[in-house]
């Protein structure tokens, strides 16, 4: 198990999906209806898609292991809000740690369509269907989907570390891996605010360069500020 709000390095990721409803969801069903029906009411550009939870995680010797199942995303609304201390369910995430040519990391400024309003945190969104190869997660396609959905880039052109990050706090389990590119934090916040702009859906409102501990906020997610101290300690914005 991994100590709470810490991070370590992963050398392997398998995550074995079951076909099965999640057993959490299934006993819960009454308390996530209830909680969508309010949460929907709140928010309505919000939609009860199909996303992953698990059902069992481990970190062994380096390697992340677990059981996914596909749910409703009401499911894990219900979770974030009030399932955290539930056994039998758990959140994993991935998230791409973009970092440009001159050493800052790129956050994204949630917009107002979104359930994290306001919040800032790298780009990231739940595992789904379509991150599903055989009976395996690919969590890597997942994080060039959502960099793709959210800011355009393309993690293709950027330089991928080889080994992720794992974090753990109440139930979530973050996945983080860097990517560099060959851009400056001026020409990539350009190109991000172009997409933003063309697109009228978009997940972001802006963008935020972290260039060290002084430019860590109160509005970024408690994770993403855990990360940050991390990164800028072990010298990731400059080492390779």
């Amino acid at each position: 198990m991994i100590p709470e709000g810490t991070i370590h390095p992963v050398r392997s990721i398998d995550i074995r999906v079951d076909p099965s409803a999640l057993p959490w969801a299934t006993a819960r069903a009454v308390e996530v209806e209830a909680n969508w029906l309010r949460e929907k009411a709140a928010n309505p550009h919000i939609f009860n898609g199909e996303v992953v939870l698990m059902s069992d995680i481990r970190f062994e010797d380096g390697r992340v292991s677990g059981v996914a199942h596909v749910t409703r995303y009401a499911s894990q609304l219900y979770w974030i809000r009030h399932g955290r201390s539930d056994t039998g369910v758990a959140h994993l995430f991935s998230a791409a740690i973009m970092v440009s040519e001159d050493g800052a990391v790129l956050l994204g400024r949630m917009s107002d369509r979104t359930v994290n309003a306001g919040e800032v945190y790298a780009p990231c969104g739940s595992l789904d269907r379509s991150d599903i190869v055989g009976d395996r997660i690919d969590v890597f396609a997942n994080m060039a989907r959502e960099v793709a959905e959210e800011t355009g880039l393309d993690l293709a052109t950027a330089e991928a570390d080889p080994e992720c990050l794992v974090y753990r706090a109440e139930g979530l389990y973050a996945l983080f891996r860097i990517y560099r590119f060959d851009r400056d934090a001026e020409t990539l916040i350009a190109e991000i605010d172009r997409h933003i702009a063309s697109d009228p859906e978009a997940e972001l409102s802006g963008v935020v360069a972290v260039r060290g501990v002084g430019d860590i906020t109160a509005d970024m997610k408690p994770y993403m500020r855990d990360y940050l101290m991390y990164h800028f300690a072990a010298g990731s914005d400059d080492t390779r």
